[in-house]
């Protein structure tokens, strides 16, 4: 997919932080701010980078409507008008904040602009309709992306929550051009746009500079509209877990592709991608060689062991064939000779050479040679052992020069790590872990979990324990990621727990022992760990190390779902299709997959695709069906890819 030139993009920015002549409105800092940062993104070199010229910047301009939207149109023909097709742009990109609202007698939707006044909206707002033949008529040839971040306030307080996003959305599709145009809306058809008092910026814009700002480490080199769509949505749920707002994303017309798709924005954390992904390729090179020469090594040290024995076994054919000449001449010699012979050995206590032998109390037992090499590596190898296993954590130098700086560097908990606060130093650990306002270092995030850890922050047991099993800031050795698993979990820090059952469960760095594993997450899920609800679940579904119980595991996914664990609500539901543990129940299931959806487990929205294909628990609907497929096809199902390609959802 051809990546879209950043420099050959326009922008214009449209919206108000003040609104003089409708106070009802309601105007903000929060407005004016989103507008600035945003339009700061877009030029500056480490973010969108957008040439300067490409912006018309019209956020509280206090003219007329009519008149903005003049401006926007001359805007477009004059940066059209270049006879260097290297030079014509291909994007458009227009962003609103503000208030949307709909005329009282035609309930048209509109923009609130700096001159709206309250008595005569439908002449001093931006009609919806009109921006839209500006964009149809100005930019028919180029992409057209709008991000609206704004909503629709009544005339009742408590009608606000009544659904005016989706009514916005609606009419700006059916007004906008009907090909080549993707809408980002802050709001759907049951809420609208927040803007709380304790934030800088909108609720909306504030995760969707976020997104632009760090990236998603899960994605590509860039990022589309749907791409910031599904990321700002799960910023918005984890932020605001109680009253956020779900954006949507529409593309009008899809006869050319669906440009919601288009990839567009750099992704800010694929720099971090690229540099892990060559780290551990790196790794897994010098681990092949290392296991390559330990396979060297290990077959010469077989064939010295099988050198030896032949060796050993040849001396002793030679010493028995001596031994049989040497009574041969005996033998021979007078009586006399072989006595004398007979007691000078006694007196020099002299024997028959022999390979090895061994003695016990007053018996002295001759042995091959061969065995006793044996005799010797079977005692030899638990003292080896027991010399050379690994410790469970390795000693940290803490004077670390990197690791001093990284403390130093860090005004709220590098002091306190300093003063060996181990919470303070677990948390500082968790920033270089993650990239959290600092370069990703996972060495440092080491020294600084293993310091945690061992002042009893048990936390920093079990990040130490994750680098440990991966291989990340510490040499991978899963033995080690096993004892700090068992530390934490001895003092209660029950995702170590977990981690500590998914070793014994795989016999990775540990002997497999499934019950002990389920004894884990029993513990675990005890202490409401909701992976460790999931994972005893699936124990007594599959029978894994305790008496196969499909109930037993239903009320467990139950609980795991309940805890916001969406994976355990595909099971549970996937159990209620076929009866299993469960009375059959396909609406229930339908739920079950529609709250997996919300929460991006992509088997979630197939099956609840699945569902209104075939009307199972819902009332069929191959429109929805088609979204859904349409949305694990872009997250990379081919299965869902393939649906799609079927004759009733083209």
């Amino acid at each position: 997919m051809v990546i879209p030139d950043r420099k050959r993009t326009l922008l214009v920015t449209i919206g108000a932080s003040r609104f003089p002549k409708a106070p009802e409105l309601g105007g903000g800092s929060s407005f004016s701010r989103s507008a600035e940062a945003l339009l700061a993104y877009f030029l500056g070199d480490d973010g969108f980078g957008l040439d300067r010229r490409n912006l018309l910047d019209l956020f509280d301009a206090s003219h007329a409507a009519a008149q903005q939207l003049e401006e926007i149109a001359e805007f477009l023909d004059d940066k059209q008008r270049s006879v260097d097709a290297n030079t014509l742009p291909k994007n458009l990109l227009i962003y609103y904040v503000g208030h949307g609202l709909f005329t009282p007698t035609d309930r048209k939707y509109c923009l609130a602009l700096r001159c709206t006044n309250a008595s005569n909206i439908g002449f001093t707002a931006m009609r919806g309709r009109d921006l839209a033949e500006v964009v149809r008529n100005g930019a028919m040839h180029l992409r057209r992306f709008l991000i609206l971040d704004c909503c629709f306030a009544g005339s009742m307080l408590g009608e606000f929550l009544s659904g005016p996003g989706e009514a916005a959305n609606i009419q700006m599709i059916e007004d906008l051009p009907d090909r080549g145009t993707s809408l980002l809306c802050a709001s759907s058809s049951q809420d609208v746009a927040l803007a709380p008092a304790r934030l800088d910026y909108t609720m909306f814009t504030d995760a969707l500079l976020k997104v632009l700002n760090d990236g998603n480490p899960t994605l590509g080199e860039h990022l589309s509209m749907s791409d910031l769509k599904a990321t700002v949505q799960n910023r918005l749920r984890n932020n605001y877990p109680l009253n956020w707002v779900r954006p949507e994303v529409h593309s009008p017309d899809m006869r050319r592709g669906d440009i919601s798709s288009v990839p567009l924005f750099p992704n800010r954390a694929w720099p971090q991608i690229e540099t892990r992904k060559k780290a551990e390729a790196e790794a897994e090179r010098l681990a092949e060689i290392e296991a390559q020469n330990k396979a060297e090594a290990e077959a010469e040290r077989l064939a010295e062991i099988e050198a030896r024995k032949t060796a050993a076994a040849e001396a002793e054919r030679l010493a028995e064939i001596e031994a049989q000449k040497t009574a041969a001449a005996e033998a021979k010699r007078p009586v006399e000779e072989v006595e004398q012979i007979h007691l000078e050995q006694a007196r020099n206590q002299v024997e028959p050479p022999h390979p090895a032998r061994t003695k016990i109390g007053d018996i002295t037992w001759r042995v091959p040679l061969s065995v006793a090499v044996v005799v010797i590596v079977i005692v030899m190898v638990p003292i080896l052992y027991l010399v050379i296993r690994p410790s469970p954590a390795t000693p940290y130098n803490y004077d670390n020069p990197a690791v001093t700086a990284a403390e130093n560097a860090d005004p709220l908990y590098g002091s306190e790590c300093l003063e060996d606060k181990a919470t303070s130093c677990y948390k500082l650990g968790l920033r270089y872990d993650n990239g959290d306002g600092v370069a990703k270092n996972p060495d440092i995030a080491a020294v600084l979990y293993q310091k945690a850890c061992n002042g009893d922050e048990l936390a920093g047991c079990t990040h130490l324990g994750f680098l440990y099993d991966k291989g990340y800031g510490v040499a991978k050795n899963a033995g080690t990621a096993a004892s700090l698993f068992e530390k934490a979990c001895h003092g209660n820090e029950f995702v170590g727990c977990v981690s500590l059952g998914v070793l014994y469960a795989t016999g990775n760095g540990i002997a497999k022992d499934e019950s002990e594993a389920v004894t884990l997450y029993q513990k675990a899920c005890d202490g409401h760990e909701s992976t460790g609800c999931f994972n005893l679940a699936f124990a007594y579904a599959e029978g894994n190390g305790v008496t196969k119980d499909v109930g037993r595991a239903s009320a467990l996914y139950q609980k795991a779902c309940d805890a916001d664990k969406p994976l355990a609500c595909v099971n549970l539901g996937t159990l209620y299709v076929y009866g299993s543990g469960v009375t059959k129940d396909f609406r229930r299931a339908a739920i079950l997959y529609q709250k997996a959806c919300d929460g991006n487990i992509p088997s979630g929205c197939q099956l609840l695709a699945q569902a209104y294909e075939k009307g199972n628990g819902v009332p069929s609907n191959l429109t929805k069906a088609k979204l859904l497929y349409k949305q694990v096809c872009d997250w990379g199902d081919s299965e869902s890819c393939d649906k799609l390609k079927l004759a009733k959802f083209r």
